[in-house]
């Protein structure tokens, strides 16, 4: 299959500081979801599962008052996150501030994550993107590259070792019945009845399941994994900038895909997703003969092949 199904304009991003009251009081998506001024999103179809070689996606369209709404998750592999997207006409009502907050999952509270904002997609309007997104209880964390959020039930293995369980809980995923958007500040918000999403994040976990397989990886090894990551990160994140794919303009992003071999060698490299891009293969032969990684480990601590991740922007003058 492999066609865009939300493609979105520049995102703005923002760093702020939430009130300790908002923090501290976030209610339950069902309590949002019960108020009068809520705006209800029903769905008009299924979910629909996309299998892009390069990613996947669930999307799932919504109406209110007769107007188009999308709500789409996406992974780029076989991980326990993924990010969400929500466009249409009812998130105006949000408003354009990092006061937003986000739930799903009916027994945790709305996670306030002060990174996101309003932005827009192309023939929908208005659309929040969530770049990181559980169904475990989410903390926030301030680093020094910013805000961070973090799932409190990913816990660490005996060395103290984050392991990245390789699909979504399908436990968890029972407990979803909506999806919630609400501004902090002045409480707007809207839900997203998409009834039970047990059925719907099992075929994310499928799908993310046979991209490994499309790699020639191993799924079973990718169940509880520790990640592959990039060594030396300053003079890894200076050798992208300076090599950015000549196709990639101002405020678009580039996604690409690492395979890291056991030894920590890169032995190959997939950058773009539906269209070619000019540049994309210079870009990789240049991380490939480069970019220094420490390879995934398996929950045994065994180094095995696996792959990476990210993706490569340009930012506006």
């Amino acid at each position: 299959m492999g066609r865009a199904l939300l493609a979105f304009a520049a995102l703005s991003t923002a760093l702020a500081a939430l009130p300790l009251h908002a923090k501290d009081a976030l209610p339950l998506p069902a309590e949002v979801a019960s108020r009068a001024d809520v705006a209800l999103l029903k769905p008009t179809g299924s979910w629909v599962v996309d299998f892009a070689g390069d990613n996947c996606r669930l999307q799932r369209d919504f109406e209110l008052n007769g107007e188009r709404h999308v709500v789409e998750l996406k992974q780029q592999g076989p991980e326990d996150s993924f990010q969400m997207v929500a466009a249409g006409p009812a998130l105006a009502k949000l408003g354009n501030r990092p006061d937003l907050a986000w739930g799903l999952r009916s027994d945790l509270p709305l996670t306030a994550d002060p990174r996101e904002a309003i932005t827009n997609a192309p023939d929908l309007g208005p659309a929040v993107f969530v770049r990181w997104a559980t169904l475990g209880e989410v903390r926030i964390l301030m680093t020094r590259d910013g805000i961070a959020l973090q799932d409190r039930e990913n816990t660490p293995n005996a060395e103290g070792v984050y392991l990245n369980h390789g699909q979504i809980n399908p436990a968890a995923a029972a407990k979803v019945e909506r999806i919630v958007f609400a501004n902090m500040k002045d409480g707007a918000a809207v839900s997203f009845e998409t009834g039970n999403m047990m059925d719907a994040f099992a075929a994310l976990n499928a799908c993310t399941g046979d991209l490994l397989t499309s790699w020639g990886l191993d799924p079973a090894r990718h169940r509880t994994y520790k990640s592959a990551y990039v060594l030396n990160f300053a003079e890894a994140f200076a050798l992208i900038t300076r090599n950015i794919p000549r196709g990639v303009n101002i405020g678009q992003s580039l996604p690409y895909r690492l395979i890291v071999e056991a030894d920590g060698k890169i032995s190959d490299c997939h950058a773009g997703a539906e269209a070619k891009v000019a540049g994309a293969e210079k870009f990789c032969q240049t991380l490939m003969r480069k970019l220094k990684m420490a390879p995934a480990r398996d929950a045994e601590g065994n180094p095995m092949r696996s792959f990476y991740t990210s993706a490569v922007s340009r930012a506006g003058a």
